[in-house]
């Protein structure tokens, strides 16, 4: 029987991975998605066991996939965290800045004055996280900190978005099928 190694692979690059110093073997397995390819591969060189035949990896699979279960839908209740509690606005990737202000199509950083096209990115991706895979425009100009509603609808056409309903009971879909990370700047 293979050998099974456990690794933990945080997929967001900006989380910051700390352990005590005495601990080497955690630093080894908790890694960021960026050191994967690079793990794997130390992996397979010093494997001494047989890999998995594929028949095998057939059966492992669809185990897998037949006692899966969906994870908890709410973020917020698991740690009970009230929705008030949240920070809302648009947050700087320099200087961790909140809340950005848009101006004249970019995000604007007073702290460290950046600007950035796409900063609201990664705002949907946590307002997605921890409300909902839809918001409206009312619900985006609440979350990002923005006073314009023309602003918030170029926002969200700009990302090409699925969307249900028209005018104001329009209802724009941040669901799994739109990467919103790699969105290009627009």
């Amino acid at each position: 029987m293979p050998n099974i190694t456990s690794i933990v692979v945080i997929s967001n690059s900006y989380t910051i991975i700390r352990t005590s110093s005495e601990d080497k073997d955690l630093q080894k397995k908790v890694i960021h998605k960026e050191e994967l390819p690079t793990q794997i591969n130390q992996l397979f060189q010093t494997s001494k066991s047989k890999c998995l035949e594929e028949r095998e990896l057939k059966k492992i699979t669809r185990n897998l996939l037949k006692r899966h279960t969906k994870g908890e839908t709410s973020i917020l209740k698991r740690y009970q965290i009230k929705e008030e509690e949240i920070l809302k606005g648009v947050i700087c990737k320099e200087c961790r800045y909140l809340p950005l202000i848009r101006v004249k199509g970019n995000w604007y950083c007073p702290n460290c004055t950046k600007k950035d096209k796409k900063a609201h990115i990664q705002a949907l991706n946590d307002y997605k996280l921890l409300f909902k895979a839809t918001i409206t425009n009312s619900e985006l100009r609440d979350f990002l900190v923005l006073n314009s509603a023309p602003t918030a609808n170029r926002l969200l056409h700009s990302m090409n978005l699925r969307y249900t309903g028209d005018n104001k009971s329009r209802v724009y879909h941040l669901d799994d099928t739109v990467d919103l990370s790699n969105m290009s700047n627009r």
